[in-house]
This record gives structure tokens, C-alpha cells and sequence, in this order.
């Protein structure tokens, strides 16, 4: 159905990155759902530290879809996931 993009950095020199979706139900024989509709996002935040030397980075994603009878015995309702990278030079 679409997806929106943003990115840009803030005056803090903090990274941000956004990206969400959002897909149609597909049916099958006998119109029954091969594939749910489906929203998913993710979100990455980013911060040099220590004039480039050092750095966070943190990202969440997720995805919920709208199971139904013919799906909801396949596939999960939703799911996260979150993410955490350090950097270092010294």
C-alpha cells in the first residue's frame, strides 16, 4: 500500500532514521489470506561521541499484521526486536 522515509540530523548531531510500511492483504484460492496485511516500522538513532571516535547507535523495529481464521495458526501477530552497537578508538 506505501511506505514513508525520514532521515536527517539533528543540531545536537544526533542521527535519525524512520521508516514505516504498510502492505495489502493477498488472498489465494478460495480467497483465503496467503498473506495478512501488514504494518511494520523501524527506527535507528545514531550519536558520534568524542569527535567521531566513539559512538551509540540504537534501532528498534516491529511488525503487526492482521491475522485472520485462515492465517493466525501460521503466523504470529506481531514481532520486535531492538538493537544496541558501541564503538570505540582510542
Amino acid at each position: 500500500m506505501g511506505a514513508r522515509k525520514l532521515s536527517g540530523r539533528l543540531g545536537s548531531g544526533l542521527n535519525v532514521r524512520a521508516l514505516a510500511a504498510l502492505t495489502e492483504r493477498e488472498l489465494g484460492v478460495e480467497q483465503r489470506t496467503i498473506e495478512p496485511q501488514s504494518g511494520s516500522g523501524e527506527v535507528r538513532l545514531q550519536k558520534d561521541l568524542r569527535k567521531e571516535q566513539s559512538g551509540i547507535d540504537v534501532m528498534l523495529t516491529g511488525v503487526e499484521r492482521r491475522n485472520d481464521v485462515w492465517s493466525r495458526d501460521f503466523l504470529r501477530g506481531g514481532a520486535y526486536s531492538d538493537g544496541l552497537d558501541m564503538r570505540h578508538r582510542c
